[in-house]
């Protein structure tokens, strides 16, 4: 099986910040596959390049395709909110997009305790979004996510014991960094996992990193393969949302980096 690696826009967008450019959509579309990727998880693409018709045209020259597109949904229903990702959603439709990859579930106050009232009033504003990706031909996978009330296994659960169509985007290192099982959780959340955010997690600095740079128990590549020998076939999206410092890769040797790691590593057969 020929691995589907995805790039996180991002990593790019990161590093062009930190750097004090102005980020080129295109130029990063060229990164991108020149890396060896052949997909992309997009956001923001209308103001980048335009239509469904030109972004796709853009996807087309560069020789990727769109893997998911971004949405987030607030904690409760807030109407701009539910405005924006009706926008995302259609667009991401006529792009020809599968998957809509959704974060959400940032609460205002900071209190560290939830409780059952919180993950309805969250499943209010959720349900609606994932019955609007779904009559649109598309699934919406959640992103548990530290910071937001859904961090954890048990917490992903409650989730779906409310809405039991939901879809999840897996993403090893945040379960790294708030003391959970990555591996574990693919086990247990198999059939609801369609989308993926690869990168590894460093206790030490606290923070997100390169592939098999982390100091914890997650070995990325171990727990990768144990999803493709559940029979995942999906896109492998590398995604670094870190802060950058002048002695760290650049975004385009850390996209390099990803993806020699994912091809010599991961393997549906290297369990």
């Amino acid at each position: 099986m020929n691995l589907r690696l995805a790039a996180n826009m991002g990593l790019f967008t990161g590093w062009a910040k930190q750097q004090g450019q102005d980020f080129d959509p295109r130029t990063w579309l060229d990164e991108v596959r020149t890396c060896g990727f052949t997909g992309v998880e997009l956001a923001d693409a209308h103001s980048m390049f335009g239509t469904p018709t030109e972004t796709r045209a853009a996807l087309a020259e560069a020789g990727l395709e769109a893997a998911a597109y971004f949405a987030s949904v607030t904690y409760n229903v807030w109407q701009p909110n539910v405005e924006a990702w009706q926008r995302d959603i259609a667009y991401a439709a006529e792009l020809g997009v599968d998957t809509i990859m959704c974060c959400g579930g940032f609460m205002g106050s900071q209190r560290r305790t939830t409780h059952a009232s919180d993950y309805d009033l969250f499943a209010s504003s959720l349900e609606p979004a994932v019955r609007c990706a779904n009559e649109h031909g598309m699934a919406l996978a959640f992103h548990p996510h530290r910071g937001c009330i859904v961090e954890t296994a048990a917490e992903t659960a409650f989730m779906l014991e409310r809405i039991p169509s939901l879809k999840l985007c897996w993403d090893c290192a945040h379960l790294e960094a708030i003391g959970d099982d990555a591996a574990a959780f693919v086990d247990r959340f198999t059939d609801s996992i369609v989308y993926t955010h690869i990168k590894d997690y460093h206790w030490g600095r606290d923070t997100f990193c390169e592939l098999g740079q982390g100091d914890g128990a997650l070995q990325v590549a171990a727990a990768t393969n144990r999803l493709l020998a559940h029979g995942y076939t999906g896109w492998l999206c590398f995604e670094l949302d870190k802060k950058w410092d002048q002695h760290q890769a650049s975004a385009t040797d850390s996209a390099s980096a990803a993806v020699a790691y994912l091809t010599k590593h991961c393997s549906p057969t290297a369990v």
